[in-house]
């Protein structure tokens, strides 16, 4: 089974990577590791971990990832979550931690249901992202984005159309960041 995927996601692996955008990625990058641990899939497990390398850098290490290449594969749960911990404290050291945040939050809504995506946009974008003081450090592009996903409230239901403009804002988020 493959690892759940938004047409267009992209982890910008032809070139340099812009640091700006690392977190972001890695965000996104730790979800798909994730689902693939949940589905036991080696194939896309050794892909992500591939990609996380590559995003990490000279970092790898560090953060433990490289050390599992090819070894520990296929991931416990456990190993997923201490790679999760690591990331996640790798981002707030670099200075990353909000784009981390929000590439994990836009892949986990663009993996989800329609009626998850509305619990999640409004749980995590109105109690997060607009809220919190880090948001700063998003651009406006993807700010604008993230208020007009607010608008859509926990428990409403969605209309095809609703949906089709909650996919479209994750993915200009996404291409934004």
């Amino acid at each position: 089974m493959r690892v759940p995927k938004a047409p267009g996601t992209h982890y910008a692996f032809s070139g340099a990577i812009d640091p700006s955008h690392a977190g972001f990625r890695s965000g996104v990058a730790l979800l798909d590791l994730a689902a693939a641990v949940n589905v036991s899939s080696i194939g896309d497990q050794r892909t992500v971990l591939d990609r996380l390398v590559v995003l990490l850098g000279d970092d790898a290490n560090e953060v433990g990832v490289k050390r599992l290449l090819p070894g520990d594969v296929p991931l416990s749960r456990g190993q997923c979550l201490e790679i999760a911990r690591q990331l996640e404290r790798h981002a707030e050291v670099s200075g990353q931690l909000v784009s981390f945040r929000l590439g994990a939050w836009v892949e986990a809504a663009r993996m989800a249901s329609q009626h998850e995506v509305s619990t999640i946009v409004n749980d995590v974008v109105i109690e997060y992202f607009l809220a919190d003081p880090g948001q700063g450090k998003l651009p406006a592009p993807v700010r604008e984005a993230l208020e007009k996903l607010s608008r859509y409230k926990e428990g409403q239901v969605l209309s095809d159309k609703d949906y089709r403009d909650i996919r479209r804002l994750l993915n200009e988020i996404a291409d934004i960041h």
